[in-house]
């Protein structure tokens, strides 16, 4: 699970587990923030 972000949009300091979907759902808020997560995830493949 991911904590909400902060008042100066951090997240707080830690180490989550978290889903892809609960990944996308929290950080892929807009257009740019989903190509960056689309990326994210193609580069996270490849190195598997």
């Amino acid at each position: 699970m991911i904590p909400k972000f902060d008042q100066n949009r951090n997240l707080p300091a830690g180490i989550y587990v978290s889903t892809w979907e609960e990944i996308k759902d929290v950080l892929a808020f807009n257009e740019h923030h989903q190509q960056l997560l689309e990326g994210m995830k193609r580069v996270s493949e490849i190195l598997k």
